[in-house]
């Protein structure tokens, strides 16, 4: 019976941010038993089951382990059934439930965190229903919540330490003209000299 229900709400792979952009993530799955107010009918089939998942809010804690990103999380569920009646009829049912994930911000430090709206992505992976009574139903959702760099939102930068020519993310050479002799980026790179991302001062790259 269950292999017939119409699932909606599973987030498509091309919705997601380039995977190149993500610094964090966190995978869990959330069952969700639900059951029918009692002045609806009885359940006699589920014809769709359609889940959203919101991130309503969130905040950075300090832990042992480092920065914990802390997620308030809002899911909601809509079903349309036939009832155990003589007449078939169609019925729909919601449900709206809060509820809280977190993730470890590996590899950053506090000081370079800088979290907006756009640095969160929540994505539904797959939705089962697993158990399916009279009166009640198990939806079963696995979700991730990622944490990305929004490097395009930010003028990024790669400075040589001893000669001060930089290089942005382009690959524009920019020299330094009252230190540096070297004629092209060539040069600087031919010289091994050590690089800073100066947009962050708090990382530093190898």
């Amino acid at each position: 019976m269950n292999d017939n229900i119409n699932i909606v709400g599973i987030t498509p792979l091309d919705h997601y941010p380039n995977s190149g952009s993500i610094r964090c993530h966190k995978q869990n799955i959330s069952n969700l038993n639900l059951s029918i107010p009692c002045q609806k009918p009885d359940i006699e089939y589920i014809n769709e089951v359609n889940v959203k998942l919101c991130i309503d809010g969130y905040k950075i804690i300090n832990t042992i382990l480092g920065p914990k990103l802390v997620a308030n999380l809002s899911i909601s569920v809509n079903i349309i059934y036939i009832a155990q009646n003589l007449l078939q009829t169609v019925h729909s049912s919601h449900w709206s439930m809060d509820t809280c994930d977190f993730m470890l911000l590996e590899d950053i430090r506090p000081k370079s965190i800088n979290i907006c709206a756009d640095s969160l992505f929540s994505g539904i992976e797959d939705i089962s229903v697993i158990n399916v009574n009279d009166k009640s139903l198990c939806v079963s959702v696995i979700y991730i919540l990622c944490f990305c760099d929004n490097n395009d939102n930010q003028q990024i930068n790669y400075i040589y330490k001893d000669c001060g020519c930089s290089i942005d993310k382009q690959h524009n050479y920019t020299p330094n003209k009252n230190r540096c002799t070297c004629s092209d980026r060539n040069d600087c790179k031919k010289q091994n000299y050590s690089k800073y991302l100066f947009d962050h001062n708090d990382y530093y790259i190898d």
